[in-house]
Parts: C-alpha cells; sequence; structure tokens
C-alpha cells in the first residue's frame, strides 16, 4: 500500500511501501546503502506517522547499524534516531513480553565504556522514565520495579564495587 489512508481487509496487516528501489537491490544479510535507506526512511516514516495521529505505535526488528551508517543515517542504533526524530529528551528502550518488562540503562555501547555510563544519575532518570511508562503506556496504577547491577558485588560498600 502507498497511504496509510487505504482501506485495509479485516486479518490483514498493511504494509507501506517507503523504498523507491527495487527488491534486487536489497540482499538478506547482506549489508549495503540501499538496505541502510530503506530502514532509515522506515523509520523516518513511522516516527511521521505516530507523531502525526496516522499510527497508534511502531514496531523496529532487528536494524543493520553498518548499513544504516552507510547509508548516511549516523546514529549508534535505532533507539537515538527515534528519540531525535519524535524530539524527545528523556529514552529508554524497553523490552516487554507479555507481563514481562526490562528497560535498559545504556544501549549500544561496548562494553569496556558501559561501567563509566553508569552513574546514580542516570539510574534515577532511567527509573523516572520507565516508571512514567508502565503507568501512562501499561497503565500500572503503582509498578514494583527491580534493578539489576552489571556487577553482581557493586553494593559490597565500596570492597569490590562502586564506592558512595
Amino acid at each position: 500500500m502507498q497511504s496509510p489512508s487505504e482501506h485495509v481487509p479485516p486479518d490483514t496487516i498493511p504494509v507501506l511501501n517507503v523504498y523507491s528501489g527495487t527488491a534486487k537491490n536489497l540482499q538478506i544479510g547482506k549489508s549495503a546503502p540501499d538496505a541502510g535507506i530503506c530502514a532509515g526512511m522506515s523509520i523516518e516514516r513511522s516516527v511521521r506517522m505516530c507523531m502525526d495521529g496516522e499510527a497508534d505505535a511502531m514496531w523496529t526488528g532487528p536494524v543493520s547499524k553498518e548499513s544504516l551508517h552507510v547509508a548516511g543515517y549516523n546514529f549508534p542504533g535505532q533507539t537515538e534516531m527515534l528519540a531525535m526524530l519524535s524530539r524527545s529528551g528523556r529514552v529508554t528502550m524497553m523490552l516487554v513480553a507479555k507481563s514481562f518488562r526490562v528497560g535498559l540503562a545504556t544501549i549500544h555501547l561496548p562494553i569496556q565504556k558501559v561501567a563509566e555510563n553508569i552513574f546514580v544519575e542516570r539510574i534515577v532518570e532511567k527509573l523516572e522514565t520507565i516508571d512514567a511508562s508502565l503507568k501512562n503506556d501499561f497503565r500500572i496504577k503503582a509498578p514494583t520495579i527491580a534493578v539489576l547491577g552489571l556487577n553482581p558485588h557493586a553494593g559490597e560498600h565500596g570492597a569490590i564495587g562502586l564506592k558512595k
């Protein structure tokens, strides 16, 4: 389909064509500028549809960061791209499966940079964002949130992990 306003028969998943290239330019499992352009255009169009009220939600599958980069989309991942396109100051990646929800404190970082990007202010901000989402988006009146540490010994009063 070309427009979200087109009639969609019941029990049908509408698919919008946002890429003007041909399928022969795309190869499954191969990074290429055309694949990045197609993915980037799809994300841009989906965000615009949500922001304009044409769609209630969007879903992204795995996106090749390499393909996005060679296509000129210079974001660490689609989460950062979504944040910029939606003009959202505070974002948190949340994975959802039935009643199980996991919010991430860091995303798209090399493992050696994770520890330096975990600090009290970031954890508080992420917890506030997750709490608001659980209340507003999932209609949970009083969410209970468990926090997991990168280092299970991080709370040993500084003997092994972070000192207060």
